[in-house]
């Protein structure tokens, strides 16, 4: 596959645009919108409509291949093809040059061939392209990165992109409590409502110390069900409670969907989900981590309800992806193509 000089020189400054991501409020606009939306036209979306099978095909055998040759690349040579700008970026080194110093050696010779740029973001695109290709919409695709690219690589603005091709959106969130019970009165609704806003809010405050920024899950969860969207007044939620509430157990009808493109934290993380599981790149590891890409079962409300709980990789967290702290991705979107539902 091809690389894109566009895309790579934005995601130069990927770590950059995703922490200030969070700064973003509803009220910003997605650059370039009107025109990527006159240059699909309906015929793009109706390609999309028509070929929804054959583009869940290809993107589903990338993906896995994806983290099949990482698989056997790293126990072959003990460092990931795969690297990221943002936890290695030197201008006066090239990724060549520090693998060798690194490893003592001269010459790399027909590895260095295999070496591929790598972030969360990437990696989703690339997975969208070879789906794209496939299904005969290499002009709708060129046109799809671009608008990413001039957003600063957003997760948000791909699911933008994907929505106007024809995918629905689901909003989901793990919390149990803005789960509606039957034959709930109002009172106890209000009731119900205030204490889940409460509990969230005490989280993101958690979250803000960490990552000083505001964590977004009571703010998402307001604007999905409010309003309607989601980071963005352009992106819109088709379905704000369908996937609210899960916990610790998401729906299995997720497995049922071949591939999805998702995103967590107001697009601090993009990621793929294949029948149920997420192989997801890490631009915040280096080549000489195996967690570089990961693949788990979609579970992002490890813990309690979902409550902020251990560090994947330990023996009591299960394991389940998007990875990283539970409470880092409780909320976020995830975006299926045409023809299939959760």
């Amino acid at each position: 596959m091809k690389s894109h000089t566009v895309r790579r020189a934005i995601l130069t400054t990927l770590s950059l645009s995703f922490i200030l991501s969070f700064e973003s409020s509803d009220g910003s606009q997605v650059e370039g919108l009107s025109e990527y939306s006159e240059s699909i036209g309906q015929g793009g979306k109706k390609s999309m409509v028509n070929n929804s099978e054959r583009f869940s095909r290809a993107a589903v055998e990338f993906t896995r291949k994806r983290w099949d040759d990482h698989l056997v690349f790293f126990k072959k040579h003990k460092f990931s093809q795969f690297w990221s700008t943002a936890k290695y970026g030197s201008e006066n080194e090239s990724i060549e040059n520090y693998i060798r110093r690194k490893l003592g050696q001269k010459k790399l010779t027909a590895v260095e061939k295999q070496l591929v740029r790598h972030s969360c973001v990437e990696f989703t695109l690339d997975a969208v392209e070879a789906g794209m290709l496939s299904a005969g919409m290499k002009r709708e695709f060129e046109s799809l990165e671009k608008l990413v690219s001039s957003n600063k690589a957003d997760g948000a603005v791909l699911i933008v992109a994907l929505q106007k091709l024809g995918w629905k959106v689901y909003y989901y969130n793990t919390l149990s409590d803005l789960v509606e019970p039957p034959n709930e009165t109002p009172e106890e609704r209000k009731d119900r409502i205030a204490k889940a806003v409460k509990n969230l809010k005490s989280r993101d405050t958690e979250f803000r110390r960490s990552y000083r920024n505001y964590g977004p899950h009571w703010w998402s969860w307001h604007t999905a069900v409010n309003k309607g969207n989601y980071k963005y007044p352009e992106l819109k939620v088709n379905n704000a409670t369908s996937l609210v509430g899960f916990g610790a157990s998401p729906p299995p009808e997720l497995a049922n969907v071949p591939f999805c493109v998702a995103i967590g934290n107001n697009a601090y993380h993009v990621f793929p989900i294949v029948h149920g599981e997420v192989i997801e790149g890490h631009s915040g590891l280096d080549i000489w981590n195996p967690k570089i890409i990961e693949r788990n079962p979609f579970n992002p409300g490890r813990g309690k309800n979902g409550a902020p709980g251990l560090k994947v990789g330990t023996k009591k967290d299960g394991n389940g992806g998007p990875t990283g702290s539970s409470f880092l991705y409780s909320s976020g979107l995830i975006c299926i193509p045409p023809g299939e539902k959760i």
